[in-house]
């Protein structure tokens, strides 16, 4: 918090910053994404719009698999977030599960 106070804006950079490593290192990342949750330094709802994308376009892989873990991780295990700050992520995880059983 006092990061972001002291350069406006730092959490999305970051979160942008984070959006571009190549996703494949994502799942070796995912304690930094915890952390940097935990300090506010990533933006949640852009990380939110940001997996959404990644998982429509691909229906599967790391950011299906990060995706599940850090909303385990920060929505449910360690309340860090609430459920509508990962809202697209969510609907398209649930979207994603439903094909997966047919639906």
């Amino acid at each position: 918090e006092k990061l972001n106070a002291l350069v406006p804006g730092l959490d999305i950079k970051l979160t942008e910053w984070f959006g571009a490593i190549n996703e494949d290192l994502w799942l070796q990342r995912v304690d930094l994404a915890e952390t940097m949750v935990r300090r506010g330094l990533l933006n949640l709802r852009e990380l939110d719009r940001t997996l959404s994308t990644m998982i429509t376009a691909r229906r599967g892989g790391p950011a299906t698999d990060f995706a599940i873990h850090v909303v385990r991780q920060c929505i449910v295990l360690e309340p860090l977030a609430q459920s509508n700050d990962m809202a697209l992520t969510l609907d398209v995880l649930a979207k994603v599960a439903a094909q997966g059983r047919g639906g």
